[in-house]
């Protein structure tokens, strides 16, 4: 092959690797912070660079000042973490995400055999049954399983991400689910 169509192939390649990816982003809930598919391992935010945190599986969730409008900074560097500094190593700066504030929304129902969910923020990366603990990946915007006690269904817990593991990560809220109105 030439090197011209090598070179067309690995593009191509490349192109459809990084567009499979999901883009980093942030979000303000409550007090918190979240930080999802971010690419590097350690960030801060804006409103305090005294401590850092780590990216773990490009997640990361901290506990902010009520109100804050924080941005998050994205390193490729590890974290420093000493005696006397905790920080992300400033040659290492990335980018920085702006993070807009969602609200608490959703619904929740369940029939004989089956929960509903629906409405939840576009943020949700899983979302966890309180039934048999298991997580589910949300399609959508939408989320149903199969229930075997329907009255187990009080609530379903909303996190902003799915671990590796299948597990969910980075609790944000649960909504409450009563039975669907026919």
């Amino acid at each position: 092959m030439s090197s011209t169509t090598q070179t067309f192939f690995a593009l191509i390649a490349l192109s459809f690797a990084t567009s499979s990816m999901a883009d980093p982003h942030c979000f303000h809930l409550g007090s918190k912070l979240f930080g999802k598919d971010l690419e590097g391992p350690c960030v801060h935010h804006t409103d305090d660079y005294s401590v850092a945190f780590d990216v773990v599986s490009g997640s990361v969730e901290m506990v902010v000042a009520p109100g804050s409008t924080a941005n998050l900074e994205v390193y490729s560097g590890a974290r420093v973490l000493t005696v006397s500094e905790d920080c992300c190593p400033p040659p290492s700066f990335l980018h920085e995400l702006a993070c807009p504030r969602i609200q608490e929304t959703g619904e929740c129902c369940y029939t004989e055999d089956t929960v509903h969910v629906s409405g939840f923020p576009t943020q949700t990366g899983c979302l966890h049954s309180v039934e048999d603990y298991a997580s589910y990946t949300p399609t959508d915007g939408t989320a149903s399983w199969p229930t075997t006690n329907p009255g187990a269904n009080h609530e379903v817990e909303v996190y902003a991400s799915l671990h590796p593991s299948g597990c969910c990560e980075c609790f944000m809220y649960a909504i409450t689910c009563s039975p669907c109105q026919a």
